[in-house]
């Protein structure tokens, strides 16, 4: 069995703010049509994409994925592939 790597609250939120703001932007989306659409206040979405949020609630991703018309497993999934790049 492979030992488990350990990442901290900050690589993990620096990884999902990552993924947040490359899906968004991938599907063609700022900032504003996000955080408008999902009923969220700007700022939230602001430290989400700059991984200032530790532990982002689950319910805004759900929210954030619903817009971008994605499942919030595509933003976790992009989160680890970009956790292991950036953390070997």
């Amino acid at each position: 069995m492979a030992k488990r790597k350990e990442y901290s609250d900050e690589q993990i939120a620096a990884a999902i703010g990552q993924a947040l703001k490359s899906l968004r932007k991938e599907k063609g989306l700022s900032q504003s049509d996000v955080y408008l659409a999902a009923g969220l206040e700007r700022n939230t979405l602001q430290k989400y994409d700059s991984g200032r949020v530790a532990r982002p609630m689950f319910s805004n991703i759900i929210k954030i994925a619903e817009v971008m018309e994605i499942t919030p497993g595509i933003i976790f999934d992009r989160a680890y592939e970009i956790l292991k790049e950036n953390n070997g």
